[in-house]
């Protein structure tokens, strides 16, 4: 990789810690923060408010009480909730076993990743600037020499 007219090479170290630090998981959980929060923790609240607001402005738009059929609407919000948890769960579950299934195969098959396949015969490593997006979610704690300069 080129950076200011020099060829730089990111240590094991540096990648590790950017490969960590957009993981799942990685920030310490905080009941006020709900980006730090899993995601079928995410996926129920979102469901949870989306019903009922839903049954709010149902009863808004037909001009009933706020209490009719209340005990109807909260199964059927509450039964809403459950299945995006355990929705959230299944997503959860599913992308683990993706990437597991990838990882090992990429170590039964470590020639196919090998790539230098730059015309010069250089890793792309080396060609490639980083590129690390920029989220919310994910503050910035420290700074490391390997970072652009703002």
């Amino acid at each position: 990789m080129v950076f200011n007219g020099q060829h730089v090479k990111i240590p094991p170290e540096e990648f590790k810690r950017r490969e960590t630090y957009l993981t799942e998981g990685q920030i310490k959980y905080n009941i006020f923060d709900p980006f730090s929060w899993p995601l079928p923790y995410k996926l129920t609240l979102a469901s949870g408010l989306a019903g009922i607001t839903s049954c709010s402005y149902y009863n808004i738009f037909y001009r009933k009480p706020w209490y009719q059929a209340i005990v109807v609407k909260s199964m059927l919000i509450s039964g809403g909730m459950c299945l995006a948890y355990f929705a959230g769960k299944s997503r959860v579950y599913n992308m683990a076993t993706r990437d597991a299934v990838i990882e090992h195969y990429m170590e039964l098959h470590p020639d196919d990743f090998d790539r230098t396949s730059d015309y010069i015969g250089r890793p792309y490593s080396e060609i490639l600037m980083p590129w690390f997006p920029r989220r919310g979610a994910y503050p910035r704690k420290e700074k490391s020499e390997y970072d652009h300069p703002e």
